[in-house]
């Protein structure tokens, strides 16, 4: 362990050196809730009284997450999100923003890395203190755990209006489960996760329908059949009121910054939570516009690395962490809606994940695919993501294996990437590929991918 935190980078560093379950595969550790509990009640249960919105499901729950929290935003309302996994930094997981709309880079008046600093050290205090006391590592607090208390922490000191939580995995054991929520939200559920939550799409349900309360509402999106059975039956036996996105009329066409409509479920799932959630407000008039509300929030909305597309001089890149079957056939078909395919592909998945699914989902729109690691973050094995593709893909669709996300990238231009950057100082650019550049599959592989680019602009 990091003998002393100086930075926040140290504070990042000492988290990450616990044991992670995001990183790496297997139940190492038990999966449970005492030990998040137990570090609540230490530190007082700091976040617990603000009025809080929890979000579990298989895909989407991020998107909704961010687009809800842009509601709140426009109503007026201090918010603090926190999210999973992040593209770049860690910071990038527990964000406020103040009641005009903009990210609030002093929470409570006090800057954002000051405060991560003060109570990673204090979290850093709590876990030694623990490991000098002969405590076994089943009783130490891992990755996820503590990013969730420090969390709750900032959002605390911030003095947030309310917090938007997403699970990190599953619901019912999730370290974010401790908190006392106003409203839970779930969003689609497929198989994911099997080797943690179960290979059934009802046991996934069952684990992710942990999160709901009793008498608390549930607003939820449609479902697989047999996650439907799950959630109703678990609702109904909480006494928990259901509210359906179906029931939201939104415009047919959302202006969001991402490719095609496939964001339209989210916003509707996001919108009726707000206006549900914030007719409860004594503070907010039991009428609320929830088109005005929306046009207000669309322009706070960012989506890095859910449909986004950048583009270079002639060069056009989408970048998507649709990593299960569902959203993955969902980016196919707003590629195709956007008049983007055929696509060159970059793809990645972690292990756990059914890439056979993925790929036969995506080898009708593809005509030449780099399969590549799904970054450093998380196990995949390239050579095993190849064979999926080469049973999935037409003889027609070349398949390569790349060790890098960057080389498989670098693989698909003619020449240097830097010559689709304009100003080109080589003078004319060469042809680019014929088509989008398409990544997906993980987050992990999008956002190796999306930094590297960024970085040549």
């Amino acid at each position: 362990m990091i003998d002393t935190i100086q930075s926040v980078d140290d504070v990042f560093s000492f988290i990450e050196e616990r044991t992670n379950l995001e990183s790496r595969g297997g139940l190492t550790r038990a999966y449970r809730l005492e030990r998040m509990e137990q570090l609540m009640e230490e530190l007082d249960r700091p976040g617990i009284r603000i009025p809080t919105i929890h979000i579990a499901g298989s895909k989407g729950k991020g998107s909704t997450a961010i687009i809800l929290t842009a509601l709140l935003r426009a109503a007026g309302y201090t918010t603090g999100l926190y999210t999973s996994p992040h593209l770049h930094d860690y910071r990038e997981r527990i964000r406020v923003y103040d009641a005009a709309g903009t990210s609030a880079k002093t929470p409570g008046g006090r800057n954002l890395d000051a405060c991560i600093l003060e109570f990673g050290r204090t979290l850093h205090a709590l876990v030694k203190a623990r490991s000098h006391s002969g405590k076994s590592g089943l009783e130490l607090p891992t990755t996820f755990e503590l990013l969730t208390v420090l969390a709750f922490l900032i959002f605390d000191t911030a003095g947030c209006d309310f917090i938007v939580l997403e699970t990190g995995l599953g619901g019912r054991l999730d370290a974010t489960n401790v908190c006392e929520p106003v409203a839970t939200v779930i969003t689609p559920i497929e198989l994911e996760h099997t080797d943690y939550l179960g290979g059934t799409v009802a046991a996934i349900a069952g684990e992710k329908a942990g999160i709901i309360k009793p008498g608390v509402p549930l607003f939820l999106a449609p479902q697989h059949p047999e996650a439907m059975e799950v959630i109703l039956r678990t609702a109904e036996q909480r006494n928990a009121p259901i509210f359906r996105s179906s029931e939201m009329e939104i415009p047919e066409r959302v202006s969001l910054p991402v490719v095609g409509k496939r964001q339209q479920m989210n916003v509707a799932l996001a919108l009726l939570t707000a206006t549900e959630t914030l007719k409860n407000r004594s503070s907010v008039p039991t009428t609320i516009d929830p088109q005005r509300l929306l046009a207000r929030a669309l322009p706070l909305v960012e989506l890095p690395g859910r449909g986004e597309v950048l583009h270079f001089g002639a060069l056009t890149l989408v970048l998507d962490g649709a990593h299960t079957e569902q959203s993955i056939t969902q980016l196919v078909e707003s590629l195709i809606e956007s008049g983007m395919t055929p696509v060159n592909l970059i793809f990645s998945a972690v292990e756990g994940k059914n890439a056979r699914a993925m790929a036969v989902a995506l080898a009708p729109i593809t005509k030449r695919v780099h399969v590549t690691r799904a970054g450093t973050f998380r196990k995949s094995d390239p050579d095993d993501l190849a064979r999926s593709w080469r049973r999935a893909a037409p003889e027609h669709v070349p398949v390569e294996v790349y060790s890098d996300p960057i080389a498989a990238l670098n693989a698909f231009l003619p020449g240097s990437s830097r010559q689709y950057l304009p100003p080109s100082p080589s003078g004319p650019l060469s042809p680019p590929p014929s088509g989008p550049i398409v990544v997906t599959g993980s987050f992990y592989l999008v956002a190796e991918v999306r930094r590297y680019v960024l970085q040549l602009r």
